[in-house]
């Protein structure tokens, strides 16, 4: 089996300005939002699912010049027939919510200590009994309060310690799996701190409830990631010297067989 796409947590470094990554199967691509960074010597992560090219590559989309750590987790494999259950499908990007704009909701601020309800199954190719998916959430403050959201599945108790931080006066993105409940929706509390938010979520891909054999989950083990090309970086395995006979200063993750 081949790997289709990849878990990655990625690293902005100490930027001075401000500014964003996003990843992509290649440049032409609707990219997956990563990150945003504020700046100020404040390094981020944030966690995606990507895509993978056929030759084994994503592409990073960098606004500004910083360095970067691109850490993996896993791949996800393909499978044939009908998805195992439980099992990851990807889907080309997809933006369901942007309250911005009113696309998927309407369109104004979600208020602190409120609970919206976001429609997965059954649109953008997600079966209406997937029991889960793979969304890029970013909240957009305009205050100078941050604040905490929590998703999770409609027609349920919301869990008292599950939440997501955003920052003040920016954009924060953050990458979660997400448990769908009641036709195929799963809920979005905004914490009672901060003040009201944009919300905008982006599908990357889903958990099959159905009966096959589909792709599967594999946890990564520990590598060095290095540029493939100007725009690319490609995991290789660890040299048999170390790292550091390589040049390479991070041993993080390595590309699947």
């Amino acid at each position: 089996m081949s790997s289709v796409q990849v878990s990655v947590t990625v690293t902005v470094f100490s930027p001075s300005l401000s500014g964003y990554l996003k990843l992509t199967a290649d440049n032409t691509e609707v990219p997956t939002s990563a990150l945003v960074y504020t700046g100020g010597g404040l390094s981020v992560s944030a966690s995606s699912i990507v895509a993978l090219a056929g030759n084994g590559q994503f592409g990073v989309l960098s606004q500004r010049s910083v360095s970067i750590l691109i850490a993996v987790q896993g791949y996800y494999t393909a499978g044939t027939g009908a998805p195992a259950p439980g099992g990851y499908v990807p889907v080309k990007p997809t933006r369901l919510v942007d309250t911005r704009y009113g696309t998927g909701l309407p369109q104004t601020k979600l208020p602190p200590n409120s609970t919206t309800s976001v429609k997965v199954g059954g649109l953008a190719s997600v079966p209406a009994d997937a029991s889960a998916a793979y969304v890029m959430l970013t909240a957009i403050s305009s205050s100078t309060t941050a604040g905490y959201f929590a998703p999770y599945p409609t027609g349920t108790t919301r869990p008292a310690n599950v939440s997501l931080n955003y920052l003040a006066n920016t954009a924060t993105i953050v990458g979660a799996a997400v448990d769908l409940g009641t036709d195929g929706q799963f809920d979005l509390w905004i914490g009672p701190a901060g003040t009201a938010v944009d919300l905008v979520v982006d599908l990357v891909g889903y958990y099959s409830a159905a009966s096959g054999t589909g792709g599967a989950f594999t946890p990564a083990s520990a590598g060095c990631m290095t540029p493939a090309s100007a725009r690319t970086l490609r995991c290789r395995p660890i040299p048999a010297a170390g790292c550091g006979s390589a040049g390479l200063s991070e041993c993080r993750c390595r590309q699947p067989a």
